[in-house]
């Protein structure tokens, strides 16, 4: 009786599809979004700045009696970034073997040093929160019909009105709690007992729903259900039910890529990501980095959280490689903002109103670096068609950049931005 109710629900959804949500076209691409929460400092690797007197860069921390703590230029063909042989070996090894995959963008600008608004511009190119999340957006058009086409599993990506098509995993994959009422985990401190302390039986969910869905089509027939608002919201509750359905009934394959209670590695989670979308269960993931960038004292803290980010990030693109998922799937890494030119005090740096962006995968005008910021770490004006500096061009935002993502994906970006965008990097 649910199956059949689920049904009757999804074929009501086809005549009352959000805007903008539609199978698309062959060619779109999986999309894994990494975020580096906090702020990186971009003249740690993306931006060098090595000799500028106006920044102070990675080479104050060099030590100078170890021979290998330097900072120099590294270029693979037109890819060039700072590099440390002893502080952050993994970025040259990642470079070594993925430069081809790989493009930067530099000088995006974010046009605030707060992290809420810069982490809002910077994941759904917009400044409010309601616009969702570019990751949600590709998944919900590119994968309506899986069970949760967007999968977050760092808390962070906003969902706006494609609520319904993104759920949460939790920071220690609490999701798998909801799939398996089997598992059973610790109560409170000093509790005996352990949860879930009840299980409903499934004539009780059965009769759940049931009761929930008179309620939405008594509602449905009231005065105030006409309004364009409400109409939304019951198209909105009918997918979450419809989704829910799938999940629960693909809930077996959901807990077998999932191992509850544990703090993952980065590159656990990427595995998850990549089962995740090897399943079937989800076209676009979110991951967050899991280390704090925010390094407003001791900023040589960078160097760590680099060398970690391009050990996952290396684990990343060899299981892609190796499912055959690399030619079909965009990875952005990126993060909200950087951090001021000069450090203060407390040898940290502040806020900072630019960012850059590492891209990886298919699509890609792969080896070079697009976009770029002055002496004083300003956005540049660029060229949107080709990414090349120019000085009668567009200053590269943020909003340019969350286009060109949606575009690189196979979405049509002006259904969700009105700015025109970012096409440098893509071949698209």
């Amino acid at each position: 009786m649910f199956l059949s109710r689920r049904a009757l629900l999804k074929s009501s959804l086809a005549a009352l599809a959000l805007p903008g949500i539609a199978r698309a076209a062959g060619g779109a691409r999986n999309l894994i979004v990494v975020f580096a929460d906090g702020g990186w400092d971009v003249t740690y690797l993306f931006d060098p700045k090595l000799g500028v007197s106006s920044v102070d860069g990675p080479d104050r921390d060099e030590d100078a009696n170890d021979p290998d703590d330097r900072e120099y230029l590294r270029s693979h063909g037109d890819l060039s970034y700072i590099a440390n042989d002893s502080r952050r070996p993994a970025v040259n090894r990642f470079f070594d073997r993925w430069s081809e995959h790989a493009a930067i963008v530099n000088g995006i600008w974010v046009g605030s040093i707060a992290h809420q608004p810069c982490t809002v511009r910077m994941w759904t190119g917009a400044r409010h929160e309601g616009q969702p999340a570019v990751s949600v957006i590709a998944g919900a058009t590119l994968g309506s019909q899986l069970p949760l086409p967007h999968i977050d599993m760092g808390g962070i990506a906003f969902t706006g009105e494609l609520a319904a098509y993104s759920g949460q995993t939790g920071q220690r994959n609490q999701l798998k709690l909801l799939l398996d009422r089997e598992l059973q985990y610790a109560g409170p401190k000093g509790a005996e007992w352990t949860y879930p302390q009840y299980v409903p039986h499934p004539d009780d969910s059965e009769g759940v729903q049931a009761w929930l869905e008179d309620q939405r089509s008594a509602f449905a027939t009231l005065p105030a259900a006409t309004s364009a608002r409400s109409r939304r919201r019951l198209t909105d509750y009918a997918e979450s039910v419809s989704r829910a359905a799938l999940v629960t009934e693909q809930g077996d394959a959901f807990a077998d890529v999932m191992e509850y209670g544990l703090s993952s590695s980065l590159a656990d989670q990427f595995d998850v990501a990549v089962d995740m979308i090897l399943g079937g269960l989800c076209h676009s993931v979110s991951v967050d980095s899991g280390m704090s960038w925010d390094t407003h004292l001791n900023n040589d803290q960078q160097h760590g959280n680099y060398e970690e980010l391009f050990v996952g990030l290396q684990s990343l693109m060899e299981r892609l490689d190796a499912e055959g998922l690399l030619q079909s799937t965009a990875v952005v890494v990126m993060s909200e903002m950087t951090r001021t030119p000069r450090l203060n005090d407390d040898n940290g740096k502040d806020h900072w109103p630019t960012t850059s962006a590492l891209l990886l995968g298919s699509g890609l005008h792969g080896g070079r670096v697009f976009g770029g910021t002055d002496d004083n770490l300003d956005a540049q004006a660029v060229d949107l068609a080709s990414g090349a500096l120019t000085s009668g061009g567009t200053l590269l935002r943020y909003d340019h950049f969350a286009a060109g993502l949606l575009q690189w994906v196979g979405v049509d970006p002006y259904a969700w931005i009105d700015s025109p965008p970012l096409l440098g990097p893509f071949d698209v």
